[in-house]
């Protein structure tokens, strides 16, 4: 038998109340509502001074660890305010988009210390290089794989998954074909384990996903395990994708909606898989840094100097952009999350964090002029969005029913 929506003796809630009751079942995490504008906060810096902290982290003790492009890790000690120089790694070249560019902790850090470093390695050829992967534990290094460098395009982010296993992005070197080749690291998300092996599931190998230009930007959401990236792209159209295992998505012969360099339609014959999203048609945001924060999903643009929070509609289906953070044009390299919940971000010489989200009366949302990308040949089913997309209509029902029963008791009809 139902449950009455009101019982004898249960106490009335004032209209007011079931109003705000309905507003925050409307605004439930996975809804169609975006981030509130971030225009009354005021980040809060956390270390200052730095040489291109390329990528950040921080552990379970709250302890910021970054990383520096030169070839540096450190560790930034909230309590003392004392940075230290944990590790620096031998025979890095820089130049371009070379150097350490890639950092993270291992699921089993607190316990043993383990991370993982991705950089590029000085060879014999002074225009490329030798990008490593390679675990690090009691400063003892364990080479876990090579990837082809070059001057540019070698991507070098690294997510580690709950059990261990390991994503990796990496860029084709300019080199365009390799992106579609299975047998090649380039231009790939690679996923394996802790000591460099295959994982069941893969593609090919190592290979994961194929199809990619540079993949600069990788976060897991820690809610359903969904994989998503940034990719950066020519002079427009850098790309979010959510990443599947064996997906293809396009390069070179796709950028975005498009065709590389064109804006003939990329064929949907192909199996290729479009991007939730892309950004611009008329210039690159340069996407950096990406991460997975209560729930929603947060880009950071190189270009822009801002933050950007991009989530689905639950009505349309069609994935909305809007920029919730700006520096005033000064490069953001990468997110993280820490265990205080908070958000921190890393410029080319500091580290910054966000508690929490301001309302929207200190000014109006600054909205992102994107494209939308079709989800054609894509991961989305119409089904993966059915339980978000019923979150707003039942509040609205609850709240309508709810009044409507207030009413009624008013009257004496109940």
């Amino acid at each position: 038998m139902p449950t009455p929506l009101l019982r004898p003796g249960v106490p009335r809630l004032p209209l007011a109340a079931l109003a705000a009751v309905a507003s925050l079942l409307c605004l439930a995490p996975g809804a169609a509502a975006p981030l509130p504008q971030w225009s009354q906060v005021q980040p809060t810096l956390v270390v200052g001074g730095l040489d291109m902290p390329v990528d950040i982290e921080v552990a379970p003790d709250g302890a910021v660890w970054f990383i520096a492009l030169k070839g540096t890790v450190h560790r930034y000690d909230p309590a003392t305010k004392a940075t230290e120089l944990v590790h620096e790694v031998p025979n890095v070249v820089t130049g371009g988009e070379r150097g350490l560019v890639g950092f993270a902790l291992a699921q089993d850090f607190a316990k043993n210390g383990t991370y993982y470093l991705y950089y590029t390695q000085r060879t014999a050829d002074p225009t490329g290089g030798e990008n490593r992967l390679v675990r690090m534990q009691d400063g003892k290094e364990t080479l876990l794989v090579t990837v082809p460098g070059a001057k540019e395009h070698n991507g070098g982010r690294i997510v580690v998954a709950p059990d261990g296993t390991l994503f990796v992005g990496t860029g084709e070197n300019q080199l365009r074909d390799p992106a579609q080749d299975s047998k090649s690291l380039l231009g790939k998300i690679l996923h394996l384990d802790r000591d460099g092996k295959a994982v069941a599931g893969n593609l090919d190998g190592l290979v994961y996903s194929k199809g990619h230009r540079n993949v600069y930007g990788l976060a897991r959401n820690p809610e359903n395990g969904e994989l998503w990236s940034t990719e950066n792209s020519g002079w427009r159209r850098d790309e979010v994708n959510r990443i599947q295992a064996g997906g293809n998505y396009g390069y070179p012969e796709c950028e975005g909606q498009g065709l590389n360099g064109v804006d003939t339609p990329c064929p949907t014959t192909k199996g290729y898989i479009f991007p939730l999203r892309t950004f611009y048609e008329d210039r690159t945001a340069a996407p950096t840094g990406a991460t997975f924060w209560r729930g929603q999903f947060l880009w950071a643009s190189l270009n822009e100097g801002s933050i950007h929070h991009l989530w689905q509609d639950a009505a349309t289906g069609a994935y909305e952009d809007k920029i919730v953070l700006e520096t005033g044009g000064m490069p953001i390299l990468d997110l993280a999350v820490g265990p205080d919940d908070a958000l921190y971000y890393s410029t080319t010489d500091n580290i910054h964090r966000v508690a929490d989200w301001a309302s929207e009366s200190g000014g109006a949302a600054v909205d992102a002029t994107t494209t939308t990308a079709a989800t054609t040949a894509g991961p989305q089913t119409k089904g993966e969005t059915s339980g978000k997309a019923a979150v707003a209509p039942l509040a609205v029902i609850l709240a309508l029913a709810l009044l409507a029963t207030a009413r009624l008791r008013r009257t004496g009809q109940v």
